[in-house]
Parts: C-alpha cells; structure tokens; sequence
C-alpha cells in the first residue's frame, strides 16, 4: 500500500493549492455569472469605445435672464445648445420677418397671465371649444391691448424708416402695409370672433393656427438649456407641448413619427430635437408624483421617471408623463425623496423640451428632458412559459470553462497519486 503524500513538500503544496484555486475559481465564476453587472461588463466589450469622456455637471453656473427665480441655474453658453443654432442660413421673407418681429414686440409687453390667456385663446378657438364666461371679459380686453400695442409697434417701425436709403424706404414701407393689414383684416377679426364664441370659417381656423406657429415659434425661443426644469418664461410652451402630447393621445389622432434617439443626441444636439417627437428606452429607476400648476389644459399632476438609457451612460433620462401604466409600481407619494428605487423597463415616446439641470450630490447635473403622456411599460414575466431561458450562452461557456479547469486540478492530483504508487 502506497503511503500518505508528505504535505511538507513543494510539489505536493502546489497541487493542493492549484486544486483549491480551480474549486474557489468554479465557485467565483458561477456567482459572478447571474451577476447582471458582469452581463453588462461583458457585453461593453463588444461596443465601439466613445471618442470623449461624458460630464453632464456644470461646472459655472451663471444667470443669463433677469426673470428668472432665485435658485436658476444656467450653464455658459456654447453653439450646441443656442436656440436654432444649427438651422441653415436661408433667405427670410420680409413679409414674415416684419410679421414676427411685431408680435415678438406685441408679446414681450404682454403680462404672463395675458399671455396665457392669449394661448388659451387659440387652443380652445382651435379645438372648436369656448372660453369659460367668466373669462370672456378679459379675453375682449386683451384683444384690445393687443391691438394698441401692434400699432404702437407700427408706429415705430414706420418712424425708423427714415434712417434707411432712400432706395429702400419704399420697399420696406409696403412690407409694414402688407403687415398691417395681415393683422387688421385677418388676426383680429378672428380672434374677435373666437373670443365671442362664434363658428370659425375655414380661412379664419388657418389665420389662427398661423399665428399660434408665430407665437410658439417665439416662445420656444424662451428655452434656455441647463436651466431648472420649471422657469416663467417656458410656462407657455410647456403648456403647449402638454397640449400636443394630450391629443396625440386621442383615438382619432395619428401616431406621431418618433424615431429611437440615444442619449448623446439628445444631450449634444438639444437645438436640432427640441420640439421633435423622439423615442428613448432604459430602465426606470425613480418614479414620484408631481404637482402641476393651474392650467387650461386640466391637468393636476404630472408623473416624472429618471430613466437610465439602454446600452447608454449611467446618466439620467429625465421624463415628465401625464399618466403611469396600469399597475405600475408607482409609489404614492409627490416627493422625490422619499420614493423608492425601482428598475422597470420602459419605452418612451415624447416631445423633446430641453437640456435640464439639476441637483445631485456633488454639484448640479443636466439631463435631457421629454414631455409623455404614457410610457409603454413591458412588466416582468411571471407565469413559468414567459419566463426567459435559465442560462445564457454567456452563462453556459462560464460554465463549461469552470468545469475545465477543476476537471484539470482534479487530474492532476489524481495523475499524481498513481504516479506514486506506480513507483513504490
């Protein structure tokens, strides 16, 4: 009979200790394999590395509008994120740059709650709704300071004429007529008639969506990226965009096209997405409740998810919905802080608002920022024919190579045991 291996030599240490790395080694590499991290890990591997590092923090926060409330945070400014910083350099009519500039002045000396009044106007004329009683005395009212200021504002631009040649006085002195009466015969006889409740003709509906185009065109030029989700001077577009997402929804609405966009589109290129409808999937890791503020639109609370991007950063999606999916786990409760994490898979299609910012620990960070009415949500499987298959092939070949490798120490204790006795 062989006797005992002698534990106090080299070489039999060392097959002790590789036959105890490869049983640790099997153990280590099943853990890690149900491990999603690792899944993670594993497949980044396969993907292009990006040619710069993300940083979604900024840095110097400054203010750039005096309206603003205390706490606005806005980053410096670059081409990326400037307002119609990537349109084209095309050729403006005159006719339509007069007719802009005179509501941006009409506008601008506006009230907010005119505004919105002015706003309200044009959903409900359009959406062949009335005005509540009770509002239809100021609507009147406003119909009548509006048309004091456009001729204030044709007042002075006709007065700046005499600073042009004398070549291009005539030409620009017809395009303030043409403005003029745009406005006389056309936009305020149909507001005048909106205001009253009467039916709309074919021709005064399109003057009226042409002017809502003129005044959303000037307030989407109010969003400022980088800044609080919440600012004075977007209440209007917001509004307006909760509109469109409001009767995108209804059954006799077409689907809008929204094509699937990645995260650093949205965070790089805000100007060329901002009002678009796009699509975005990831996983839902935050979902609260949120008050709305009073609006025409009806609306008492929004519901806002922190969606993390598929096969993106590890930064946040920010999504304010109008409404959760049946039986969602949304916890009741309109504080983000004391919500409770979650990790649900969700496909988005919404409006593009903005670049927001926010505070984190460790500064004040931006993310994108979409406007939804109902994220399409896919819950976990429970029933056992759903459920995907236990391994993957990832799972499998980390199996088979664990395998190996205590199939070799064990070989190895085993070859040396029979050399032994092969030899006594």
């Amino acid at each position: 009979m062989a006797p005992p291996p002698d534990y106090t030599q080299q070489a039999v240490k060392l097959r002790l200790f590789l036959a105890v790395a490869a049983v640790i080694l099997f153990l280590a590499i099943i853990e890690r394999t149900f491990d999603p991290n690792m899944r993670n890990w594993f497949s980044a591997l396969h993907q292009p590395p990006a040619n710069e590092k993300l940083d979604n923090r900024i840095h110097n926060p400054g203010l750039r509008t005096a309206l603003d409330p205390p706490g606005t945070m806005i980053a410096p400014a670059d081409s990326k994120s400037v307002a119609g910083a990537s349109k084209p350099d095309v050729p403006i009519d005159p006719v339509h740059r007069a007719w802009q500039q005179g509501w941006k002045d009409v506008v601008s000396r506006l009230p907010s709650a005119d505004q919105s009044l002015l706003f309200e106007l044009l959903h409900r004329a359009l959406h062949r709704e009335s005005l509540a009683a009770e509002k239809t005395a100021p609507a009147e009212a406003l119909i009548q300071r509006i048309n004091q200021l456009w001729a204030d504002y044709q007042t002075t631009a006709f007065d700046s004429l005499a600073d042009l040649k004398a070549d291009d006085q005539p030409q620009w002195i017809d395009v303030l007529r043409q403005v003029n009466d745009r406005f006389e015969s056309e936009a305020r006889q149909a507001l005048q008639i909106a205001t009253a409740g009467g039916a709309l003709a074919e021709n005064q509906t399109a003057v009226l969506l042409a002017l809502q185009g003129t005044l959303v065109a000037l307030a989407q030029d109010q969003i400022e990226d980088d800044t609080v989700v919440f600012r004075p001077a977007e209440r209007e577009i917001w509004f307006h965009q909760l509109a469109r997402v409001q009767d995108s929804a209804k059954p006799q609405s077409p689907k809008p096209t929204a094509p699937r966009v990645a995260y650093l589109q949205l965070h790089k290129q805000p100007a060329n997405y901002r009002g678009h409808w796009v699509t975005v999937a990831g996983t839902a890791r935050l979902a609260y409740r949120a008050p709305a503020p009073a609006n025409y639109l009806g609306i008492q609370e929004y519901v806002a998810y922190w969606l993390h991007p598929a096969g993106g950063p590890d930064s946040p999606i920010l999504i304010y919905a109008l409404a959760a999916p049946p039986n969602f786990p949304l916890p009741d409760t309109s504080s983000p802080a004391k919500s409770q994490k979650i990790r649900e898979d969700i496909q988005v299609t919404g409006i593009f608002f903005k670049r927001a910012a926010y505070a984190a620990q460790g500064g004040t960070y931006t993310a994108p920022l979409l406007i939804a009415h109902t994220p399409n949500w896919r819950p976990a499987p429970t029933d056992a024919a759903d459920r995907p298959m236990p391994f993957t092939s990832f799972q499998l070949a980390a199996v088979a190579i664990a395998t190996l490798l205590i199939a070799i120490g064990i070989t190895t204790v085993l070859w040396s045991r029979t050399g032994r006795r092969r030899t006594a």
